[in-house]
């Protein structure tokens, strides 16, 4: 794909050393790197913001939410929601939290819970959502802004996209909020990303403009 667009190939290198010790030494190599971009946990946020002496930007941490809308198809939903949580449950952008409209929930949330479940998943909730599946563990609000980067999903049942959009708005970044909805009249607001069909997702892009020569743009991913 690099070379069809006539880039240089080497203008994408994967590092393998993974290392803490070498990701602090790439932060401070201001000779030869222009732009980090820290992708991860709390921890790589904090050592980024701590040692790099590179300019970052720095993107917060996961605690992705999932908001399934009342239009969502269900079965995808169910798809999309398994494998944001189980393929690789460790990283930062794992599903963490599900939100669920009320006007689906007693339809979706006994479905979403075995389906996780069946895959090793242990889902927490609140008390609407223990009402409806009862032997599930009801959280507190704390626990609400953590990540487990483990096979541990948080379900809330909430009132409508506008909750939801409250919801997520102080607990995850914008970058990390995802509602599924096959309505094509979705609200647009800059905190959920609005998938507004099937066949179509809209991503948000935050765009920084640095006065760089085209062949002196290092842009590192950690």
């Amino acid at each position: 794909g690099i070379k069809r667009s006539g880039l240089p190939q080497d203008c994408v290198q994967l590092l393998e050393d993974t290392s803490r010790e070498t990701a602090r030494e790439m932060m401070r190599l201001n000779d030869y790197i222009d732009v980090l971009i820290p992708r991860g946990g709390a921890g790589l946020i904090k050592s980024v913001v701590q040692n790099a002496t590179v300019p970052v930007i720095e993107t917060g941490t996961g605690n992705c939410h999932i908001f399934v809308d009342e239009t969502a198809d269900l079965e995808m939903a169910k798809a999309i929601v398994l494998n944001a949580k189980v393929q690789r449950p460790g990283v930062c952008n794992a599903a963490e939290k599900l939100l669920v409209h009320e006007s689906i929930a007693n339809e979706f949330f006994p479905t979403i819970v075995k389906s996780l479940r069946e895959n090793g998943v242990e889902v927490r909730g609140c008390d609407k959502a223990q009402a409806i599946v009862d032997d599930i563990k009801v959280i507190e609000e704390p626990e609400w802004h953590q990540e487990s980067l483990d096979l541990i999903i948080a379900v809330k049942i909430v009132k409508d996209v506008d909750e939801a959009i409250k919801r997520t708005k102080t607990i995850a970044a914008p970058a990390n909020c995802k509602r599924l909805s096959t309505n094509t009249g979705c609200k647009t607001t800059g905190i959920c990303i609005d998938c507004s069909s099937p066949g179509r997702i809209c991503c948000s892009y935050t765009l920084i403009k640095r006065q760089l020569t085209p062949e002196r743009i290092h842009v590192i991913f950690l």
